[in-house]
This record gives C-alpha cells, structure tokens and sequence, in this order.
C-alpha cells in the first residue's frame, strides 16, 4: 500500500499547492499493521494465546473451581529508541463483521515525529515504522506461530 499512498500524498501536495494553500508539510508518521489470528493449529481458546504471542500472556489457565476464565485484552506500549518513535500493540478477541467465529486481533500501531526531534522525512518515518513494527512482531510471536504461517526467522 506505500506506493498507493505516496502517490494519494502527491496528488494532495500538487492540490494544496494549485489551491495556494501551501506547501504541505508532514511533522507526524505512522504506519499500523492489523493482525486477524483465526482460531485452528495455534489456539482453540484465549488460554491457548500463549502459543501465539508468549510474551504477551500466561501459558496457565486462571480458572478456577466455579469460576471459567473466557478471554485477555490489553495494550502494550513500546519506545522505538532513541526517542525515535513509539509502538502502541493491542490484543483482544474479537468478532468480526458479525462472523460467528472470533479471531485473536493484533495491532501494531507506530509512530513518531518527522523534523528536528524525528526523521528526517516522511519516508524515512514509514520506514522505521515498518521495520520496527515487523521486527517487534516477530520477537512477540512464537516459533510455532512462525512456522505455521510460513514466515521465514
């Protein structure tokens, strides 16, 4: 999608500049990559979601007698350091356009500043956004995960 992008931010750079408006300058880039894990080899229920994302959740049950543990979400929050941006990871089950089977949702969100505190430009911001989101992807994601979905380690 980067190349349909550059060209829609091209096309609105060359409309604000025949508006007069100025010349469009981005000081913010982000970049967010939305994970739909279906239930199968890897997890049957959210107890099992430590056999997707072993850093993120517990690989014991907390059920207890009367009490039926049904599902985790939370947030993560990570620096892309030096102070160069940041990755907001989020999980939850979740059910989709009103599917009956619910998916493991992961989103991973990045973003920092273009200019003196920052990058240096838009492209460069894409990306650190890029490479950090799949670097931290692959550290999040197990081994088993990686080897049921193809991805090379």
């Amino acid at each position: 999608m980067k190349p349909e992008f550059i060209r829609f931010f091209g096309n609105l750079s060359e409309f604000a500049t025949n508006a007069s408006l100025g010349p469009v300058k981005p000081n913010l880039w982000e970049i967010h990559y939305v994970n739909q894990i279906t239930p199968g080899k890897l997890w049957k229920n959210p107890s099992d979601w430590h056999r997707v994302l072993p850093t993120l959740f517990p690989s014991v049950d907390p059920s207890v007698e009367g009490i039926r543990f049904v599902t985790y979400s939370g947030e993560w929050h990570f620096e892309i350091e030096p102070q160069r941006g940041r990755i907001h990871v989020k999980v939850a089950k979740m059910v989709l356009n009103q599917e009956v089977i619910p998916v493991l949702y992961l989103s991973l969100l990045a973003r920092g500043e273009i200019g003196e505190r920052g990058v240096s430009d838009l492209e460069a911001g894409l990306e650190l956004g890029h490479s950090s989101c799949v670097r931290l992807f692959m550290a999040l994601t197990s081994p088993e995960a990686h080897a049921e979905w193809g991805l090379k380690t």
